[in-house]
């Protein structure tokens, strides 16, 4: 949508009451103001992120999705911003003066890992933002889904070849970096906040299917998953379960004990050196009490 804002005017912004993310409040804001700011610029990136989605969801000709090369580069472009603003030391000027060196790739704010700005992460959890990054993310699942609903077309593959270290589908591996990004995006925004971990942790579907679908390929998403949980010990008591861990068995049994699998099991049993005694015992039981999958995975 095109906002257009008075010098003092009122804007839309969600509501922060629980379980009443639909309401609308309206709040009367300075144009000039830092927050004004960068609530247009969240509106705006936004839309960059949907419209890869929908493209992503509207099969053309024989089922074939139809990405343009420009897609791809201003949704890169689009959420290395996000990543980079999310900074907690984020500086325009900087900004500004990093993205003109030729040597500027959206691709490098993967390697970006700074705290993160508690202000832009809750401004973009409630202008839903962050909404619209998982949509991006989980892109993948949603082709999948619509081609199992169909009965018609290819399915993404997003398994990498270990010899080459590309992705075995040629259709996934030209749209990898975009859900790459998304996914340590999602990181930025939600690390180091509880808030923003309790949302991304209560959004239906958002853990299961959406993270576990892509939990053992080398997107993300195990990485994103990990940082969510690892020190949260109200999630690891109430979003991991029997139902989760059996999911990492299966996967386990599947592709092979990797270390992105296996490392969810000690991350999921001790949280800041405190013992997480519920997620000890179902490890136990389904671990090593089962003797069948304890002969399979161990």
């Amino acid at each position: 949508h095109t906002i257009s804002l008075c010098d003092w005017s009122s804007d839309v912004c969600f509501s922060e009451e629980k379980g009443d993310n639909d309401a609308l409040t309206l709040q009367p804001m300075d144009r000039n103001g830092p927050f004004c700011s960068k609530l247009l610029w969240m509106l705006s990136t936004m839309e960059t992120l949907r419209s890869f989605r929908r493209r992503m969801e509207q099969p053309g000709a024989e089922d074939q999705i139809h990405i343009r090369r420009n897609d791809i580069t201003q949704t890169c472009a689009a959420i290395a911003d996000i990543i980079y603003r999310a900074d907690m030391f984020y500086d325009q000027a900087e900004h500004d003066k990093k993205k003109s060196l030729r040597s500027y790739r959206p691709q490098n704010a993967l390697r970006f890992s700074n705290p993160s700005s508690v202000q832009f992460q809750n401004i973009a959890r409630s202008v839903k933002l962050m909404d619209a990054l998982f949509d991006v993310a989980s892109s993948p699942n949603a082709v999948n889904d619509a081609v199992k609903k169909r009965g018609s077309g290819a399915m993404l593959s997003l398994e990498e070849d270990e010899k080459t270290g590309k992705f075995k589908d040629k259709a996934f591996d030209q749209i990898s970096s975009v859900v790459k990004l998304a996914w340590h995006g999602l990181v930025m925004l939600f690390q180091g906040n509880r808030a923003c971990e309790q949302y991304f942790a209560n959004q239906p579907g958002w853990i299961n299917p959406g993270v576990m679908n892509q939990i053992a390929d080398p997107v993300g998403a195990a990485v994103a998953f990990n940082k969510l949980i690892t020190s949260n010990k109200v999630l690891l008591e109430t979003k991991v379960d029997s139902a989760i861990i059996e999911e990492f068995i299966k996967l386990i049994k599947k592709r092979g004990p990797q270390e992105r699998l296996m490392r969810f099991f000690s991350a999921i049993c001790v949280c800041v050196d405190v013992n997480v005694l519920s997620n000890q015992e179902t490890c136990l039981n389904q671990l090593l009490v089962d003797e069948g999958n304890k002969d399979q995975i161990l």
